[in-house]
């Protein structure tokens, strides 16, 4: 006679609450897989030192530099919330549909890769993205004006990259406790504008395109402060 199993002791709720549990927390991270392949097929160029080489299989939650956890709103559905790719040396870019398959993201950290390109207007649908560290990249084009309209963002590193034209003085009503911006080609705020950020209580901000010591650990895994000299 076999012997009984905890699947043969189980009842039937009891297979129906687990049948229920796992649904509801792939339904969470199906989008995201779509998404990731996506992202590693089509927009990734080069990636010479491997990390991308596990993003295979439906459980996202194991992919290098991809954190989950349940989302805030519902417990039983699980989330992608953190993707860190820093110093992976990636060459590519970041395609329009990635905020759409990853719309709970609160920190994306891309800090010493190849990436390239702007950042996509779409990403103004990340609602909780609390920190953005795309330093020590190839990125182009105007400030990227769509972290303005990033409600939860507290954290925002653009060093080192080849962004160019004014610095928007909107950035510094924003209620950002850390902005980086040096080593770019951006306009250097004017003195007027700096008293006006000064008179109106606002923070003070930092200088446009000054070099400056990386100040240590300001990025959580201790990668934001590493941004390589521009090249």
């Amino acid at each position: 006679m076999a012997p009984r199993t905890a699947a043969h002791s189980m009842s039937p709720t009891w297979h129906a609450c687990l049948k229920w549990w796992s649904g509801a927390r792939r339904r969470g991270l199906r989008a995201a897989y779509i998404t990731l392949q996506t992202w590693r097929r089509t927009a990734i160029f080069s990636d010479p030192t491997n990390f991308t080489a596990n993003w295979a299989g439906p459980n996202v939650c194991a992919y290098n530099g991809v954190y989950c956890a349940p989302h805030p709103a519902d417990g039983a559905v699980l989330v992608v919330v953190g993707l860190d790719l820093n110093h992976a040396d990636i060459a590519g870019f970041l395609p329009a549909n990635l905020p759409a398959g990853l719309p709970d993201l609160a920190l994306l950290h891309l800090n010493s890769n190849r990436f390239c390109g702007v950042l996509p207007g779409t990403f103004l649908h990340l609602r909780l993205l609390h920190e953005l560290d795309i330093s020590n990249n190839r990125f182009v084009g105007a400030f990227p004006a769509v972290v303005l309209a990033l409600p939860s963002l507290k954290y925002l590193d653009l060093r080192f990259n080849d962004f160019e034209g004014p610095i928007p003085p909107a950035l510094f009503d924003r209620p950002l406790d850390a902005i980086f911006l040096n080593s770019n080609r951006l306009t250097r705020i004017s003195s007027n504008t700096l008293r006006a950020c000064v008179r109106g209580g606002r923070r003070r901000p930092r200088r446009g395109n000054r070099r400056a010591r990386a100040p240590p650990g300001e990025a959580r895994g201790g990668q934001g402060g590493d941004a390589r000299e521009a090249r």
